[in-house]
């Protein structure tokens, strides 16, 4: 009896002992968690002022862009870059809006709010992926135009990628520019995109339906219209997002006639 007792006895020291353990555990971990969030407040509050920025401001720029035809509907985003009179502007790929000859056709743009209108098309380009719909301005709403940058971000730039993928709303997503190369896009007739110049390939993950989505730069500029991504061997998410760059658009808008100030 007085050896089982023995046995009670060291079984409950172990396991007080090991609580012991564990709470100390808990309190270094907390603690060196404390210390990181002090040595790195200021990073984090910069990280946490740009999303803040990005969530209330740079949304009202982005469009979702429809496209009803007799063929079916396609979906994508866009971004408002000017404004007349009567209307706005909002560019976003040529790929979201196209529409062969003959087909029977119309647009509609969603803003931010969710607010509908009827758009139609001004300009698209297969050369650049690039097109602008415009819509009548809603009395009494003001939309926000984008600025944008006169230069290609640079490798390891901090890029935000903000649009409309799957029915979603102002989805964002953050990475960094991963460099410029040349892609092709498989059983993508050239009439609807032929680029041939390289892009801009980020790590920022994005879903489908992502195309026209605005890409800007740390200072909330323009940097580049999203246009393509890949995925992983396993499927998954897009992994690597590939965007028009700031550069081509500027030649596109240029090319077409519209005159954007930065």
């Amino acid at each position: 009896m007085r050896k089982l007792f023995s046995i009670l006895y060291l079984v409950l020291l172990a396991l007080f002992l090991s609580a012991c353990d564990e709470a100390q555990m808990f309190a270094n971990l907390n603690q060196t968690i404390d210390n990181h969030l002090e040595h790195r407040a200021e990073t984090y509050q910069q990280q946490v002022d740009y999303f803040n920025d990005l969530a209330i401001e740079i949304v009202q720029s982005a469009v979702a862009v429809y496209r009803h035809a007799s063929t079916g509907l396609a979906t994508g985003s866009g971004v408002i870059f000017a404004v007349d009179d009567t209307h706005y502007y909002a560019l976003t790929n040529n790929h979201v809006i196209y529409v062969e000859e003959g087909i029977s056709h119309y647009y509609r743009v969603h803003d931010y709010l969710g607010n509908i209108y009827s758009a139609e098309l001004v300009a698209q380009d297969s050369l650049y992926d690039l097109a602008v719909v415009r819509f009548e301005k809603d009395e009494g709403l003001s939309l926000r135009l984008i600025s944008m940058t006169q230069d290609n971000p640079a490798l390891d730039d901090r890029i935000a990628i903000i649009g409309y993928p799957a029915s979603q709303i102002n989805a964002i997503t953050m990475g960094k520019v991963k460099g410029y190369q040349r892609i092709t896009l498989s059983d993508t007739p050239p009439e609807v995109v032929d680029i041939t110049f390289d892009v801009m390939a980020m790590d920022a993950p994005v879903k489908g339906g992502s195309s026209g989505s605005l890409v800007v730069n740390e200072a909330f500029e323009l940097a580049g219209i999203l246009y393509a991504g890949s995925r992983n061997p396993s499927g998954g998410a897009v992994m690597t997002s590939y965007a028009v760059p700031i550069e081509k658009v500027l030649e596109f808008l240029a090319k077409h006639g519209f005159e954007v100030s930065s």
